[in-house]
């Protein structure tokens, strides 16, 4: 029965010694189904920067990226596996091949490591200091920030507009937590980060210890994309992803899901003084 079975999934299967031929049939027989699942398995490494992707109290995975991935397994047929990294060792990967996919935002380090099977969702970029702290002598771009402390996410990329400017000190932090912290201790000049995670941090934090803002400038925007390996060819997968991610943005639910922690009717600022245009 095996050899029948074998046969007829390799017809060009020729019959050996009796021993050899069931053993062989066997085993081939086992990993059908097994080469089958693999072919629609999709594992994608998240960056782990709080609060896009982070473990929780229970050790569980959490966060906007999170919840997007869930959604997207949701709306393809493939079986999606996901789990955080740090975010170099996410490049690392993508880059040798040991994962699949990924979704980062966009920069010259990522793009030689993957391409693009989608844009996700653009985010504004803003420079932000505690309420008062320049009066009405607002810097309005970093250059006018040169020799002062400007305070940004370990492991973000905001672009070489920030990360090869030469006049400012840049101080990685943890989160934006710990940045907005520092702001309040004045241990920072400024600090750079998204519309939507300055309000995640801003509404997560007690209300005796939210601290109101001045967004001083906007930097260029950024775009978040859902990356392949430049070592995974395209295929299936990929055409799945897309119409998935596209039926979340025309849904709503793309927007939802990342503006979920956003004041109501804003765009990330509203909880902020008008930047400089």
């Amino acid at each position: 029965m095996c050899l029948r079975l074998l046969q007829l999934f390799f017809p060009t299967f020729r019959v050996c010694a009796p021993g050899y031929c069931y053993c062989l049939a066997v085993i081939l027989l086992l990993l059908f189904p097994l080469s089958l699942a693999a072919e629609n398995r999709i594992t994608v490494a998240i960056p782990q920067v709080d609060p896009w992707a982070r473990y929780n109290a229970q050790n569980e995975p959490e966060g906007m990226l999170v919840e997007l991935v869930r959604a997207l397994d949701q709306r393809t047929d493939r079986d999606i596996h996901f789990y955080l990294r740090p975010l170099a060792r996410v490049i690392r990967e993508l880059e040798r091949g040991e994962v699949g996919y990924s979704m980062l935002f966009e920069s010259e380090q990522v793009n030689v490591a993957a391409e693009s099977v989608s844009h996700l969702f653009t985010l504004r970029i803003l420079t932000v200091a505690s309420q008062g702290a320049y009066g009405q002598d607002r810097p309005s771009s970093l250059d006018e920030l040169t020799g002062q402390r400007v305070g940004y996410i370990r492991g973000t990329i905001y672009g070489p507009e920030f990360h090869q400017h030469e006049g400012i000190v840049r101080v990685p932090v943890h989160d934006i937590k710990q940045g907005l912290e520092l702001l309040h201790k004045r241990r920072l000049h400024a600090l750079i980060g998204s519309d939507v995670i300055l309000d995640t941090a801003y509404n997560e934090a007690p209300q005796e210890r939210q601290l109101k803002l001045d967004t001083l400038f906007e930097m260029a925007p950024i775009r978040a994309l859902f990356y392949r390996s430049h070592r995974v060819p395209a295929g299936e997968s990929d055409r799945q992803l897309q119409r998935a991610i596209d039926q979340l943005q025309e849904s709503g639910e793309m927007e939802a899901i990342i503006g979920a922690k956003m004041l109501p009717g804003s765009s990330g600022s509203a909880l902020l003084s008008e930047a400089k245009r």
